[in-house]
């Protein structure tokens, strides 16, 4: 039963990265290519040694990419428009308000294991799309992709890779600086049986852990759920000319978010912080890569009228109709 429950996990995964890398119809969608893009695919090694994904030293490479996309990350609070933090102030406050409903919220979910085998042998397995399963699927897909030589697909595990990366780092960060107890932990602590936010770097105190695990002191934001919002957020521009792509991914993200309420590891007020970091992550990492490779955009064109997201100067992604007759 146990293998069965994962193996369906690890199916759903792989629909979205079969159908991703489905051929395209000329009748529905059309390729257009400027006069200095190559056929990539048919170069494969000739194209990634172009790229230099492999170099310390040019800005292409894959660690001096991420290095920039971090920075550039770090000083993005600094870049907000006014739009932008109106938007952060509602989240927060979205968040603030979620605070006084997470026990009640929890109280919802503690019985639902119990109530439901089906869901006590899935859960734990999905749950790990936005940690083990995700990252070990996301470096298969990689393999996949070199060994078939697709370029597209290489490029897209490597955004994915850098995407996730940043946004554990930031959900690392705030979590030392939070401290928050996980609902489980709270369940048999003596001293805290309800929600608690020992505050900034409490877990490297050796009076406050008293035994306690980690658990204790990382529940906010959830690490999962970036995770896997990473994930999806890049596969979803990536391939944002096959409808579904984007509908399969932020469905899986968000089962995997609800997935942490059902395990206790998280608080509802957990999940749209984690799920924004790994969102703009996602978006902020695309965004650079395009800038860097412009002839690897994917663009498409579609029959009736084509869409596709475009960045501005702020980082908003904005959406763009053309008409095609």
């Amino acid at each position: 039963m146990f293998m069965n429950h994962k193996g369906l996990v690890v199916l759903w995964f792989l629909f979205l990265n079969i159908y991703s890398a489905l051929p395209v119809t000329a009748d529905s969608i059309k390729q257009t290519e400027d006069s200095n893009q190559v056929n990539v695919n048919h170069n494969f090694w000739k194209t990634f040694r172009q790229d230099s994904i492999l170099s310390f030293r040019n800005r292409k490479g894959y660690f001096p990419m991420l290095f920039h996309n971090l920075g550039q990350q770090a000083v993005s609070p600094f870049h907000m428009t006014g739009r932008e933090a109106l938007f952060v102030v509602g989240v927060s406050a979205f968040t603030t308000g979620m605070l006084f409903l997470d026990a009640d919220i929890d109280r919802g979910f503690r019985p639902l294991k119990d109530r439901n085998p089906w869901l006590k042998e899935i859960s734990p397995e999905f749950t790990q799309l936005g940690d083990y399963y995700g990252y070990g699927l996301l470096a298969a897909y990689g393999a996949y992709s070199m060994v078939f030589k697709k370029h597209k697909a290489l490029h897209t595990a490597m955004l994915a890779s850098q995407a996730a990366i940043s946004a554990g780092l930031w959900v690392r960060l705030i979590k030392v600086c939070t401290g928050r107890m996980r609902p489980g932990a709270t369940y048999a602590d003596r001293q805290y049986n309800e929600d608690h936010w020992f505050g900034p770097i409490a877990q490297f105190d050796p009076d406050t852990r008293k035994g306690r695990s980690v658990a204790a002191f990382d529940a906010f934001p959830s690490g999962h759920t970036a995770a896997a919002f990473a994930l999806a957020g890049v596969f979803a521009i990536q391939y944002s000319e096959y409808r579904a792509v984007p509908y399969v991914a932020y469905s899986l993200a968000s089962l995997v978010a609800v997935s942490r309420l059902v395990e206790h590891e998280h608080w509802a007020s957990d999940l749209l912080p984690g799920a924004l970091i790994g969102y703009a992550c996602s978006r902020q990492v695309v965004h650079y890569y395009r800038s860097l490779f412009p002839e690897y955009s994917y663009r498409y064109n579609r029959k009736q009228h084509n869409s596709f997201i475009y960045f501005s100067n702020s980082g908003i992604p904005k959406i763009h109709y053309t008409l095609v007759f």
